[in-house]
């Protein structure tokens, strides 16, 4: 819920501004099937107060690691010492350069 209550882009208030916002990556024809990775752009929207969301959830009973452009961290609630799931920030330290790590059965949020 801490999530969610960060920032004005979980709340959209209309599809039209959903699909003006809303972006998948890692889709197409090598897709890993056991991740959905969807992107939301928070420029110019107010209460935003990132530059962008990217929610991945990861279906698989292991971690997965994937590349997506742009400069993305960890989101607080999930970085913060008192996270509920500790091993997120856990899988997010194992990532090599450049790429984004997730846990088993995993729902990980990343800002920019």
């Amino acid at each position: 819920m801490r999530i969610r209550a960060s920032s004005s882009l979980f709340t959209l208030p209309n599809a039209d501004e959903v699909q003006k916002r809303l972006r998948f990556h890692a889709a197409g024809p090598g897709q890993d099937p056991a991740l959905i990775v969807a992107e939301l752009d928070g420029a110019g929207w107010p209460g935003a107060r990132f530059g962008g969301l990217l929610m991945v959830f990861n279906g698989a009973g292991e971690a997965r690691e994937f590349s997506v452009p742009g400069n993305w961290r960890l989101h607080p609630v999930h970085a913060a010492k008192q996270a509920a799931d500790k091993r997120v920030a856990a899988e997010v330290r194992k990532a090599k350069a450049g790429a984004l790590r997730v846990p088993a059965w995993g729902a990980v949020v990343f800002v920019r």
